[in-house]
């Protein structure tokens, strides 16, 4: 039995999997840090760079910026971490997307489903004429 390879063609499902995941995470941070902040502190890892070495590195602070970041206070921040605002914000765009993209498949069933019932009640029309 020869089994056809259809990576090519499984490949966006694949990413779309990914991307799923990925935006649902991404989420979850976003809405931890507006509505449960000390609950991400909490829950976020201690810095091996800081624990080892006492040296941060380019992530320190990101945690504690995107707790300021979802009270509001952006330039907190950005004192905290630099490249945080631009994750936070890049999370932020993925989640819009994620939503546009949800509610577009939801529509775009919807439609089909509405077009799928149109052409039944045609079909069922047309017999009992006959």
């Amino acid at each position: 039995m020869c089994v056809k390879n259809n990576f090519k063609s499984d490949l966006p499902e694949a990413f779309k999997v990914i991307w799923f995941g990925f935006s649902i995470f991404t989420l979850t941070i976003i809405l931890t840090s507006v509505f449960f902040p000390e609950t991400l502190l909490n829950i976020s890892p201690e810095c091996l760079s800081k624990k080892l070495n006492g040296t941060e590195c380019f992530m320190c602070g990101t945690t504690r910026a995107f707790t300021e970041a979802g009270s509001g206070d952006f330039a907190g921040g950005y004192r905290l971490n630099r490249f945080s605002l631009f994750v936070y914000f890049s999370f932020i765009l993925n989640g819009i997307m994620f939503f546009a993209f949800i509610i577009n498949k939801l529509i775009v069933k919807f439609k089909h489903r509405r077009k799928d019932e149109r052409k039944k009640v045609v079909i069922q029309k047309s017999f009992t004429k006959n």
